[in-house]
């Protein structure tokens, strides 16, 4: 396995366990169908149509609606997600969105990463816990984030599963969210965010990896912020 360095980038895709999929799709359809059969409820017919036209987009060859694909290069990061695209630079924490305008135009323009909330950041790391994902043996890393708004303290606790074979610094995922590396580098291949309720608010589970030739286009912010 070749290590992250300056002249690859490291492509990975993952999943979003919590969107909507086409099993569940078809099992609330068939819910509200069987609702309906004897007539003698509320659903409104156009409730069902709209059920079956979105069940028509989810389906099992087409998921790239809850598919996010990060590219890692250097100090700086490229995020394709549903909805829009960034550019990420950890190193000096700037962050770069496509916005889209009614007249066509699309640019990439600088915007603020971190919130001005005071924020307890506490870390364990777990070498003796270990489990394979698409062949790469991984340690988790538990990471607990308190966060004070006003009179209101919000905390969520990120259970993150790590490939240290490629060594790029925690603080290259703008999913996690926090300024420092720790001194604890990997490929994410796994992350669960539990919110002060251990309800799950996001799970990502890694769905492809690949390392290759870096391709300068695809992070050169000045070149692309009229794409």
């Amino acid at each position: 396995m070749k290590t992250f360095s300056n002249n690859l980038v490291v492509l990975i895709t993952y999943v979003d366990k919590n969107r909507f999929n086409v099993d569940n799709a078809n099992e609330v359809i068939s819910f509200y169908e069987s609702l309906n059969s004897n007539g003698d409820t509320l659903v409104q017919p156009s409730t069902l149509d709209a059920l079956e036209k979105f069940s028509s987009l989810v389906t099992k060859d087409s998921l790239k609606i809850n598919t996010f694909d990060y590219y890692f290069f250097k100090d700086t990061v490229r995020v394709n997600n549903p909805i829009s695209s960034y550019i990420y630079v950890p190193k000096t924490q700037d962050k770069y969105v496509l916005n889209l305008y009614l007249n066509g135009e699309r640019k990439f323009e600088k915007s603020k990463i971190f919130e001005d909330y005071k924020t307890e950041t506490k870390i364990n790391v777990y070498r003796e816990n270990k489990k394979k994902i698409l062949d790469l043996v991984c340690y988790q890393v538990k990471l607990v984030k308190a966060q004070q708004i006003g009179k209101i303290r919000k905390t969520k606790t990120y259970s993150i599963w790590l490939a240290d074979s490629i060594g790029i610094p925690i603080n290259y995922y703008d999913i996690i969210n926090v300024s420092e590396s720790y001194n604890i580098k990997g490929l994410v291949m796994e992350i669960e965010v539990r919110n002060e309720n251990d309800s799950i608010e996001q799970h990502y589970v890694a769905k492809n990896y690949k390392i290759e030739r870096f391709d300068s286009n695809l992070i050169d912010i000045n070149s692309m912020k009229k794409l």
